[in-house]
């Protein structure tokens, strides 16, 4: 009002009589421009506030971990040597299983072709009845690729089998028991004699053992180790593994020709020490917090 004032004496003018009523509209306008003013005040210091708070609370980086970094700690030491021991018994095991299967049921072929068996699996035949004559050399029946094929399902169907068991019972306990338990079926292949379809069979439960062991044991390596060093721990444990499985043909196709519960016993006994190695470890890594610094 006092602007119009000097505005309409400025002119030579009077104002018109009444009194100045501001319109409600108009006035409640400006209040919502005001408080729109007040919320975009108060977001730029929470914005302010925020970016500061981002600042004082970035992440530290940690840093890249080394090959020593698995032997850094006399536990973790332990660990390391533990899980290097386990990951070489189940891959020549696990390889050596395939490989055996068909060079026993080849000799069934070649024993059963000189009419010296009936058809069976004989674990304690002398080697001596094993002929070294490569023209008598059988090649596996139609029947024989069919027991391979079944017995290699139960590679799926043993990790499909244990993957409850690893939140139930825990990954050491399930590695152990699952090693243990193929352990001791794989011994019961040194009964004398058994036929084909038992052979098969009782190969089928020891492969779904083993490999359940061994989904157990590519769960449990990740866990154990620290963030910095979990790739190099757990492919140290697969680099090893696969030196292990370089040796198995030794076992499953020479040595089965000069004994047949020489490689039996060979398989089991390290089937027993992997289950040994998985109770020992010094570390349950169910339902643990996983660790980032070495």
């Amino acid at each position: 009002e006092k602007i119009l004032q000097q505005v309409a004496e400025a002119n030579g003018k009077s104002l018109p009589d009444g009194t100045l009523v501001l319109d409600k509209a108009h006035l409640d306008d400006e209040i919502e421009l005001q408080e729109i003013g007040s919320e975009n005040e108060s977001n730029e210091h929470e914005s302010n506030d925020d970016e500061s708070l981002v600042t004082s609370f970035e992440p530290e980086k940690t840093a890249p971990g080394r090959f020593r970094d698995l032997f850094s700690t006399r536990k973790r030491a332990f660990t390391t040597t533990l899980l290097w021991i386990i990951f070489v018994g189940a891959a020549v095991t696990s390889w050596g299983i395939v490989l055996q299967l068909t060079e026993i049921l080849t000799i069934i072929d070649e024993l059963n072709a000189e009419n010296k068996i009936n058809g069976s699996y004989f674990p304690c035949i002398d080697h001596k009845a094993l002929s070294t004559n490569t023209s008598l050399c059988q090649a596996l029946e139609i029947d024989d690729y069919v027991k391979l094929i079944w017995a290699s399902t139960a590679d799926v169907l043993g990790t499909a089998m244990i993957l409850p068991f690893i939140e139930i019972l825990g990954r050491k306990c399930t590695m152990a028991w699952s090693f243990l338990l193929s352990g001791v079926v794989y011994f019961l292949l040194l009964i004398c004699p058994l036929s084909k379809d038992a052979l098969v069979g009782l190969m089928f439960v020891v492969r779904a053992l083993l490999n359940g062991g061994y989904a157990a044991l590519y769960v449990y390596t990740p866990e154990v180790y620290p963030t910095a060093i979990r790739g190099i721990g757990l492919g140290a444990g697969a680099s090893i593994s696969s030196g292990g499985a370089m040796v198995t043909p030794f076992i499953s196709e020479v040595l089965v020709r000069k004994s047949i519960r020489g490689s039996i016993a060979t398989y089991g006994g390290l089937l027993v020490v992997c289950a040994l190695c998985s109770a020992l470890l010094p570390v349950e890594t169910k339902k643990r917090a996983m660790e980032d610094k070495v």
